[in-house]
Order: structure tokens, then sequence, then C-alpha cells
């Protein structure tokens, strides 16, 4: 994620987008095996709008992005789409791909028989602009050749997964009279031209939304608004199933010929700043954002400010301490966009825990501690770094401003390394769920392991009405080890909401 702007072909050959086959679960001599090779890329500041603020807010992203990919459009006629898929879904020149079984089938051979091809409208046109006035009929973005059965089969079905199909195919498909759930191999393809779909069409003329609710999903519109679904899973198959080089193709092909680009195939990220409630509802959440090249923010004057300080501590003496505080400062400033493109962050980080080490070895100053505010948690899994030292958790609940929850037979697990020597105490603050301490709740029990020894503490009564300090003697664990701490609790809802490492 430590990257700036690039060009496509740096993204393809860095590996950001993961590339898969268009290979099927279903063998045979007529399925497409490799994809298209892409020309080079010219869309440089294309995105160029989407600053760091636009990012930060949804209504201000879906606006920006409209406004982009509206611009220098060439409306192409419904009849001229079936000549320019010859070309955007072309597989060897002489065959075209049908999106929902990957079949090659020949480029001339378009009809409604079995065997021949037709349009597929991905965002069903029934559902919002079923007549050739609007510009979404024949928007080359969401036409996709289909063979002409299975385009009739998911005819205008909304997108969801389908767990007692009442029809399935050897490819994948599974499908009832309302819902269709496409073959794995283009469950994000789908994703990004329905996201796409929504950004381009968002005026009094015709907007488009993806919802949630099953009644809109299925409902026939036509004419300034229309939805299809379902949301929450065309966000997740955005993120299972990466961008592949199919999509890249088509989107290069699309852009030389219609004149604007699909957003989400180049950056898929975009669909969690777009809808982040809903991302952060399914567990997609800011690691997500990350794991792609979020647009923008080339050569940021702070950026490469924090990195230059950071440069300047070079090696780690007891004389450290101003420049390491002065690049953390630097640091801590940024927004959380601009702090995933610190490329020296590794460094600082470094830099921290060797300051750490130096300084408690001279002096075993009680002083020297680090506390980890875990109410800042929203996620049951995730991880945090500070001064050097990180913990990675897993748990069986998290509420944001409470923390970190053990529940019966469910425990809570932090992994804890990159501790310096000298650290002899771990203590542990909780509270509880309960509502007060005539209705006491139980205890929990901590087990902090360096995978050789062990040492145990159990809390006295947990209430709502404060907070209990677990001060554990550590000092016979080896620190250069990684910890294990493992909490479990006697009742429901024994609260974890921080955790500090001290030289005592």
């Amino acid at each position: 994620m430590k990257l700036k702007h690039l060009s496509m072909l740096s993204l393809i050959a860095l590996g950001v987008f993961a590339t898969t086959s268009c290979g099927l679960k279903k063998e045979s001599s007529n399925v497409s095996t490799t994809n298209p090779s892409i020309t080079n890329p010219t869309y440089e500041g294309y995105y160029s709008s989407v600053t760091t603020d636009i990012l930060s807010n949804s209504t201000s992203l879906k606006s920006t992005l409209n406004q982009i990919v509206s611009s220098n459009v060439k409306k192409i006629s419904y009849s001229d789409a079936t000549t320019s898929l010859k070309t955007i879904d072309s597989y060897d020149g002489d065959y075209v791909e049908c999106i929902y079984t990957g079949e090659r089938l020949g480029k001339d051979n378009s009809g409604s028989a079995s065997g021949q091809w037709n349009k597929e409208h991905v965002w069903a046109k029934s559902h919002g602009f079923n007549d050739q006035k609007y510009d979404a009929y024949s928007d080359l973005h969401h036409l996709r050749v289909s063979e002409a059965r299975i385009n009739s089969s998911r005819s205008n079905s909304y997108f969801d997964e389908v767990s007692n199909p009442t029809n399935k195919d050897d490819y994948g498909n599974k499908w009832t009279s309302t819902v269709f759930e496409p073959r794995d191999e283009v469950k994000g393809d789908i994703a990004r031209m329905l996201l796409y779909m929504v950004v381009r069409y968002e005026d009094s003329t015709l907007d488009l939304e993806l919802t949630n609710d099953t009644t809109l999903a299925s409902k026939a519109e036509n004419g300034t608004e229309g939805y299809i679904g379902i949301l929450n899973t065309i966000l997740k198959w955005n993120f299972e199933d990466p961008v592949d080089s199919r999509e890249l193709y088509r989107n290069e092909e699309i852009y030389k010929e219609q004149g604007n680009r699909n957003p989400f195939i180049d950056h898929p990220e975009l669909a969690y700043y777009l809808y982040k409630t809903e991302c952060e509802s399914k567990s997609i959440t800011e690691s997500y954002s990350l794991s792609h090249i979020t647009p923008v923010l080339k050569n940021d004057s702070k950026i490469e400010e924090v990195n230059a300080k950071i440069k300047e501590i070079g090696t780690v003496t007891l004389e450290s301490k101003t420049k390491i505080e002065e690049a953390e400062e630097s640091y801590y400033a940024l927004d959380d966009v601009s702090k995933s493109f610190v490329t020296e962050y590794d460094i600082l980080n470094q830099a921290r825990f060797d300051y750490n080490v130096l300084y408690s070895k001279a002096n075993q100053d009680t002083s020297i501690s680090t506390t980890m505010d875990l109410t800042i948690l929203s996620d049951t899994t995730g991880s945090l770094a500070l001064n050097g030292i990180e913990l990675s958790y897993t748990a069986p609940y998290v509420n944001k401003d409470k923390g970190i929850y053990a529940q019966t037979s469910k425990n809570a697990v932090l992994k804890v390394k990159n501790l310096y020597d000298a650290i002899t105490n771990i203590e542990l603050t909780f509270t509880s769920n309960k509502p007060d301490s005539k209705k006491p709740a139980g205890t929990a029990a901590i087990t902090i392991s360096d995978g050789t020894n062990s040492t145990s503490y159990t809390t006295e009564i947990l209430d709502k009405s404060s907070s209990h300090l677990a001060r554990i003697d550590v000092s016979e664990l080896d620190m250069s080890k990684e910890l294990t701490i493992t909490i479990s609790s006697s009742f429901s809802s024994a609260i974890l909401e921080q955790i500090k490492f001290s030289v005592i």
C-alpha cells in the first residue's frame, strides 16, 4: 500500500492487482484458458480530482466519480454495441467469451437461439432504463457477451448468494426465479460493473442504486431511478475476487471506444470509501482498502517530509530520542490514508523499539511503559503497533469504545512480539457490561506464555461500576519470544480495555 500513483502496467508488475485465470469447473475445448494481452494504458491524471478530503466523504466521492466517468463519453448505439463486443469480449480474434460460462462462441454467431450469443445487461435494463434512449442501455461497461440460454435463465434477477437454488449448471451458476448467483470466477467482475453503474448514473434523469432490500432489488423500474442488489454481497464479491487481466483489457478497450473508465477496476478499494459502513458490517475494513493502491496522493509534501525525518534518525543511540519523537509526531499528524504512503514507517517503528531497549537497559526506569488503548478497535481480528511493540488479536466480540470481549467458552487471544528485555510487568485493565456491583458478573482468567514457560492470573469479580487492574509479573518469561496472552471468562463478557507493558 505504500505506493504512489503508478501506471496500470506497474500495478500488474508489482502484483497489486492479483490475476486469476478464466478457467472453469466444466472442461471443454471451447472454454477460455488465457486472457488477452493488455496494451499500454494511458490514463495518468484521470483520477486527480479524488483528493484525500474527497475520499473521506462518501457523498463527495460519489459525486466526483460521477463527474469523472461522465466526461468525454461517446454514446454507443445498441446495434453498434454488438460490433464493439466482438473486440471487447474477444478471444483469439475469432471467438467471444460468455461471461457466465467462459465458453468460446463464434464472434459472428450472435442471435437468440441456444449456442448463439447476445448482449447481457449485467444491470438488468428493466431495473431503471428499459428504453434505448438512456445511455445506460448501451453502456459497454456493463454489456457482456452471454450465451442466449443462460442469458434467458438469468433474466432480470438481482445478484446474491443462493443457498437453495431451483436451478444450477455445470459452470457454477445457481439461480431461483428472482436471484442469480454467477460462477465464482466472475463474481468480482460483476460487482465492479454494478458499482460503476451506481456512480455513472446519478442524476435526475436516471439514478441507479445498489440495495440490500430484496423487494427493491426485485422491482422493475423505467426511468428516473432503478435498484438492484444485493449490496453487501456485491461488496463481498469485489473484495474476494480480485481484478483479473481480462477486466483490465476490457477497461482499456472501452476507454478507447466509449471514452470513460470503470474506476472500480482501476481502484477496487474505492468501494470501501463509497460504502464504508456496509463494508465494516461485513468485516471488510481498513485492511481491505489498504490492500490495494489508493488513488492520487502522489508527491505529497507532508509524506515526503515524514520519510525524510525518519531517514535522519540513522543508527539508533540514546541520543536519538529527539529525532525519533519528531518523526513520530509528524507521522501521527497525517491522515490515515497518507500514513499508508509513508514508505519508511517500518524503519521508524524499529528505531523506537531499538531506543526503548537501549534506554531500559541503561536506566531500568519505571517510567518506561507502552500502553495500548483497545477501545479504539472494532473488528474481531486485527493488530496494533506502538513504540516498536506489535500486538495482534482474535476475539469472539469487539465493541468500539468498550474493548475486546472474552466470553464463556470463547477466549480472547492476544499475540505480542518485539518486547524489550527490561519489561517485567504486563497490566490488563478490565470492566464488565453487567449493570452494577449488586449483580456481580464473574472473573477473567489470564494465561501468558512464551511457548516454554507461562504464568497465570485470575481477576477479582468484575462489574460495570469500575475498572479492574490485573498486574501480572512476567519477569520469568523470555521477552525475546512472542508472548501469547489467553483470556477466558466465567461469564458472558469480561471486557479488556487496555494493556500496558512496563518496567517495574
